[in-house]
């Protein structure tokens, strides 16, 4: 994968929602999943609109545990994720129900 943006997503010990990133031609999101929190909940949100629409609501993208290959639209725990970009065109994390610590998330997006 050709790596045009890399973000620390998520840095948080609480329920968040990081900052969209507008894609111009990525089609890959590989996300590293880090932290102490013993439970968790998150989603990789994406939408097919303009970057300058601020109140997207948009759509839980399928993430890959690359680890086992399972498919799933809720990540519960640490570890590699990969998730298809195309046709999106803002993508952002939702962050739910944090417990015992903190999740740090770190995207790498190409194509």
């Amino acid at each position: 994968m050709n790596v045009t943006q890399d973000k620390v997503f998520l840095n948080t010990d609480s329920a968040a929602k990081s900052e969209a990133v507008s894609l111009v031609s990525e089609s890959e999101l590989l996300l590293n999943v880090q932290g102490t929190a013993t439970a968790f909940s998150m989603q990789v949100m994406g939408a097919n609109i303009a970057p300058e629409v601020a109140d997207a609501s948009g759509t839980a993208l399928a993430v890959i545990n690359m680890t086992d290959f399972s498919v799933t639209d809720t990540i519960t725990k640490q570890g590699l994720y990969a998730v298809a970009l195309d046709g999106v065109q803002r993508v952002w994390l939702l962050l739910d129900g944090v417990s015992g610590g903190n999740v740090i998330a770190y995207g790498r997006m190409g194509g």
